[in-house]
């Protein structure tokens, strides 16, 4: 059997499940600003532009236990059991609408995580990833290192946000950048969208950030050119539904958005 018979399985096995729900906490996410023109050869769907710019974003999770959507009783996720992940996404208008395109998802340990990240068409990573709380300082820092290729990225941000965290208006840049219900993965054939579905985020902003990324000029050369125009804190637990996968391509938009529609219902 091929990689690509073993991940139409798990496609299949995924939608029997009807998706996942995951517990997200204490979400750390940093946006970047990039000339369209430097980003667009490089991802698979025409970008979401403000501005003039394209953005992409950083989100540091830790990430508590994972079900079938379908399971209709499972016991509270356990803090031992959490594992740290980070996603590095474009924000994108795919064929069901704006959403986020996934670059890269790494994970600190992978039990069940290469195994799903397939059935959605989204190769995996694997990465030591460190957070800390610089307490001195009222810092916080994420340092993710690839296993692949040894190249690490960290970051540097206020452990305290600028002001509350607020439900984004519409129209604003925090709306922009988080309320992306669909999210978009893979290339060609193996290309994929699902849908997220979670309670409304209330996001704080802070300002400042250092970030130093050897790991991302080397696997994307378009991020040399990008630059941090901040960030939000989103702490404590979030309960996320992530939708089954659908084909992203070969069926008409109205087709892929009505799938996504009854596969969030």
């Amino acid at each position: 059997m091929t990689s690509r018979h073993v991940a139409a399985f798990l496609e299949r096995l995924a939608r029997a499940a009807g998706g996942f729900t995951a517990e997200w906490r204490d979400l750390v996410a940093l946006h970047f600003a990039v000339p369209h023109e430097t980003l667009a050869p490089h991802v698979p769907y025409p970008l979401d532009v403000r501005n003039g710019l394209a953005f992409t974003t950083l989100v540091a999770f830790e990430s508590a236990d994972t079900w079938p959507a379908r399971l209709s009783v499972h016991g509270a996720p356990d803090r031992g059991s959490a594992r740290q992940d980070v996603v590095l996404y474009a924000c994108v208008r795919g064929p069901a609408g704006p959403g986020s395109h996934i670059l890269a998802e790494w994970r600190h340990g992978a039990a069940g995580f290469f195994a799903r990240n397939s059935a959605y068409g989204l190769p995996p990573r694997s990465a030591l990833i460190d957070r800390a709380v610089l307490r001195a300082a009222g810092l916080g820092r994420i340092v993710l290192v690839d296993t692949e290729t040894e190249l690490a990225a960290s970051f540097v941000f206020p452990c305290k946000p600028d002001s509350a965290g607020t439900r984004p208006a519409p129209g604003s840049m925090e709306a922009f950048l988080f309320e992306r219900p669909v999210a978009y993965c893979g290339c060609e054939d193996s290309a994929h969208a699902f849908t997220l579905d979670h309670e409304p985020w209330e996001p704080a902003p802070f300002r400042l950030a250092r970030t130093n990324t050897p790991l991302f000029d080397h696997l994307y050369p378009w991020f040399k050119d990008a630059f941090c125009v901040g960030g939000h804190l989103l702490t404590g637990a979030h309960r996320v539904e992530i939708g089954p996968p659908a084909p992203a391509h070969g069926e008409p938009a109205v087709a892929l958005q009505t799938r996504l529609a009854r596969s969030a219902t």
